[in-house]
């Protein structure tokens, strides 16, 4: 069972954030009013997630993810941020968070972001492998519109670039989760053609449409391709679906505080946090990923023609 600590300086947000996490039945939930009652319990006591609310200023979240990155380095941290805390929420993911939610829509996405995160921690504890003697390995996998598959693909190609050294242990976290996201993106807004814009919404519109439309035969039939080559150098990741596609240059830039804590536009956020570089073709319907040895955060010094070239 999974042990989790959330840290808040305001008790009723804490306890919110205790009673949703407690009531998931996800594992063990400890709370801390401080930073530095949080680093007495993680020394105590063997963590799995940290859920840290970022305050007006930000300092007592930043100081812990500060903390964590010597202490605890794969221990994975989910910051909660509320309206007008959009830049501090970004730059804790550049930081070393793994994810983060809005403190509006706490009750609808805390637990479920949290799961996520627990999973891919997990995937990437649970897997050491001794293919280390291979210069470059690619990789192919084709798969229907399960969400369900995503976290066994991403533990694969995720272990790929650890195994190969382009990221470290922490940094391989923060990659499974930008390719979920991406993954995800490619089977419920690629194939299935469900607009982002319904996460929006308080009810479960959003969910009940991404189920109907997995079992209709339009959608159904559609699949979802990755691609992914990794040597020493670079990883260069490729995820295509079946859908029409979109218009690239509509696509609005997440980071901007207009649309950081929105439920749609949160997986750009994550896969250009987390990866060096992110681009589509020109249809829409394919996304390339590439992270390259040695870096934290996108260089956007290449372009596509010229990223990740043998």
């Amino acid at each position: 069972m999974s042990q989790i600590l959330v840290v808040d300086a305001l008790s009723a947000e804490r306890r919110l954030a205790v009673t949703l996490l407690a009531q998931s039945g996800m594992g063990n939930v400890a709370e801390a009013a401080t930073v530095a009652q949080a680093l007495t319990m993680l020394r105590l006591v063997p963590l799995d997630l940290v859920v840290a609310d970022l305050d007006s200023s930000g300092s007592g979240g930043f100081d812990l993810i500060e903390q964590l990155s010597h202490e605890q380095p794969l221990l994975p941290i989910l910051v909660i941020a509320g309206q007008g805390d959009e830049e501090l929420a970004s730059e804790a993911l550049q930081s070393g968070a793994a994810g983060y939610v809005s403190r509006e829509r706490l009750r609808s996405d805390l637990v479920p972001t949290a799961e996520r995160l627990l999973n891919a921690a997990a995937a990437h504890h649970g897997r050491m492998s001794l293919e280390s003697l291979q210069a470059r390995q690619s990789t192919s996998f084709e798969m229907d519109n399960d969400p369900g598959c995503v976290a066994a693909i991403v533990q694969h190609v995720s272990g790929q670039c650890r195994r190969f050294g382009i990221t470290t242990e922490q940094e391989q976290v923060r990659v499974a989760v930008a390719l979920e996201e991406a993954l995800l993106n490619a089977i419920i807004h690629g194939n299935l053609q469900v607009g982002s814009e319904l996460r929006e919404r308080s009810d479960d519109t959003f969910r009940r449409l991404v189920e109907r439309r997995r079992s209709e035969p339009e959608f159904a039939a559609r699949r979802v391709r990755l691609f992914c080559e990794v040597d020493g150098e670079c990883a260069r990741i490729v995820i295509r679906d079946e859908g029409p596609g979109f218009d690239v240059r509509s696509l609005p830039d997440p980071r901007d505080p207009e649309y950081m804590l929105r439920a749609s536009g949160r997986g750009v956020l994550l896969m250009r946090t987390f990866m060096d570089e992110v681009f589509y073709n020109a249809a829409g319907n394919e996304v390339t990923l590439i992270k390259r040895r040695g870096t934290d955060g996108r260089s956007g010094s290449q372009s596509p023609q010229q990223a990740c070239q043998a």
